[in-house]
């Protein structure tokens, strides 16, 4: 049975080797090209009631895609 100052030792390594994965990969990758596509489109389903724009997705992923942006986050263009 390990102690538990080792068990600590680990969870801690294990912890700074995730937090610095994560940031190179945040450094050197972007996201899809999509992406801002179900943004958008979780934004105008939530807002607007607007299903035109990417009917592919189900409405729970872009539900979950539009949750940083705010009801003032887009403005109407007309």
């Amino acid at each position: 049975m390990p102690s538990p100052r080792l068990t600590a030792i680990f969870c801690a390594a294990a912890l700074l080797v995730f937090a610095l994965l994560g940031w190179s990969a945040a450094q050197t990758k972007s996201p899809t090209f999509d992406e801002p596509l179900h943004a958008v489109a979780g934004w105008m389903h939530l807002h607007e009631s607007n299903f035109v724009i990417d009917p592919e997705d189900p409405p729970l992923f872009k539900y979950w895609a539009s949750l940083p942006n705010g009801p003032r986050a887009l403005v109407r263009m007309y």
